[in-house]
């Protein structure tokens, strides 16, 4: 799972522009992540874990309809998209304004998709009785 979650970031990237891409799952781990490590400093990684919090807990309060996403920006000249991957995740791109939030946009949209499919439902089968 981990490396097609990989490969969505880098698409992302990419395609969107973007200085950074990440897939944070509800327990606050980073599942998967595209651009360079060390990027983000104390501060602007506290904002972005605040946003991708609210946006999880949003989305599992049923707040978020599956296409919104909250945008922010950043004190260092970043700005910051996050939106819902169903109720178990969020998707993050941070970029600079070498790219535009309509193109970052359109991007998530075809990633969300993509990792609709591909991160696990959470839900457990049980065997017939």
């Amino acid at each position: 799972m981990a490396e097609g979650l990989y490969e969505v970031c880098e698409k992302l990237l990419r395609d969107a522009g973007g200085r950074k891409v990440m897939v944070c799952s509800s327990e606050g781990d980073v599942l998967a992540h595209a651009g360079s490590t060390g990027a983000l400093d104390d501060a602007t990684g506290e904002a972005v874990a605040s946003l991708v919090g609210d946006v999880i807990n949003g989305a599992q309060a049923g707040q978020f309809p599956p296409t919104d996403d909250v945008v922010a920006t950043l004190q260092n000249s970043l700005t910051v998209c996050a939106a819902p991957i169903g109720t178990r995740a969020a998707l993050v791109v941070l970029f600079d304004s070498a790219t535009s939030l309509d193109r970052v946009r359109t991007k998530m949209r075809r990633a969300r998709d993509v990792l609709m499919k591909t991160l696990p439902t959470g839900e457990t089968k049980t065997p017939a009785s």
